[in-house]
């Protein structure tokens, strides 16, 4: 396993439609990074202080060429992190995180549906999941994008906070 860095994400609201997915947080690597990222822990809980009883589906999906067609408009950046020891010797991640998109991305593989999913669950609103993702499952190269999808059961928005932890090699 490479180097590990947490994408951390804080109070991102889903759409109000059932069964719309939304993209809640991603990572891009760069189109000019030698490197590839692979996604091995997903962190999610609600982020409003009394969460209705409700439940959401969770994804991973891949762009697998973003510059061959458009990868959303993301309202926010988010800041990646080192894990553990906090090394000098260790470069930036090859990769810049997105959150808050008011533009969904269109080229996901197999759009928004299950197909060519690499990761799919259903979750509550009121619990806070870690889940470990299998070795090889979600990898990312050269411009590529991984993206975090969450879709409400019911017609309420809801807003999430948690993390993807990623290992670069």
């Amino acid at each position: 396993m490479g180097e590990l860095y947490i994408l951390p994400f804080d109070d991102v609201a889903t759409g109000a439609s059932a069964n719309v997915w939304d993209t809640i947080a991603a990572a891009i690597v760069a189109d000019t990074a030698l490197k590839r990222i692979e996604l091995v822990e997903i962190a999610l809980g609600p982020a409003d202080d009394a969460p209705l009883d409700l439940s959401a589906g969770v994804r991973i999906k891949r762009i697998a060429d973003v510059s061959g067609g458009t990868a959303g408009t993301a309202g926010g950046t988010l800041t990646a992190a080192q894990m553990g020891r906090g090394r000098s010797d260790v470069a930036d991640p090859p990769f810049t995180g997105k959150t808050g998109y008011t533009a969904e991305p269109t080229v996901y593989e197999g759009g928004t549906s299950v197909t060519n999913c690499l990761f799919q669950i259903g979750i509550n609103t009121r619990s806070l999941v870690v889940i470990p993702v299998a070795p090889g499952l979600c990898i990312a190269q050269q411009d590529q994008h991984l993206g975090l999808l969450l879709a409400p059961r019911t017609a309420a928005a809801q807003r999430w906070s948690g993390h993807l932890v990623f290992s670069v090699s």
